[in-house]
């Protein structure tokens, strides 16, 4: 499945939400997404000083029978919100998060089985996203750019680790 990133403006506001349509990738996304132990972290993957602050990070489970997945209409597993913005390239899902506060606690550990996205939404009104399966994620490897790789070849591909 391949999902091509959408970016709207800043005064759409959070409410607004964001929609991701499947077809071809004309940008990849700018988050990745790898095992580490039993949690999943999500990178931002924007580089340098120019790298906007997270405000929110949003887990939600995606319908596998849908070809548009509307991030506001599907399940939230898990959600945490920074004020002000976090500066953080990392983020741990399930766990406190440093000067944020979790609005939507996980529940329990994600499903293998199942596809989940995950949102950064910036600061300055843009989302980066991945989509991810946690059964993908082992011995290491990373979902990046909609690609699972080794954690050498992500190395390879992100030039600001």
């Amino acid at each position: 499945m391949r999902i091509s990133r959408v970016r709207r403006a800043a005064g759409l506001g959070l409410a607004a939400g964001l929609v991701l349509t499947l077809s071809a990738c004309t940008e990849p996304p700018d988050a990745a997404v790898r095992m580490d132990g039993s949690t999943v972290e999500v990178i931002h993957t924007d580089c340098g000083s120019a790298r906007p602050a997270v405000r929110q990070v949003r887990v939600v489970e995606v319908d596998p029978d849908e070809t548009v997945i509307d991030e506001n209409k599907l399940p939230v597993r898990w959600q945490v919100t920074f004020e002000p913005p976090s500066a953080a390239t990392t983020f741990r899902i399930g766990e406190e998060q440093p000067g944020g506060h979790v609005d939507v606690a996980l529940a329990g550990p994600l499903d293998p089985d199942v596809e989940f996205a995950v949102f950064l939404l910036e600061v300055k009104g843009w989302q980066d996203y991945q989509v991810f399966r946690t059964r993908d994620l082992t011995d290491g490897r990373v979902k990046f750019q909609d690609v699972v790789m080794s954690p050498e070849k992500f190395a390879e591909r992100w030039p600001c680790h």
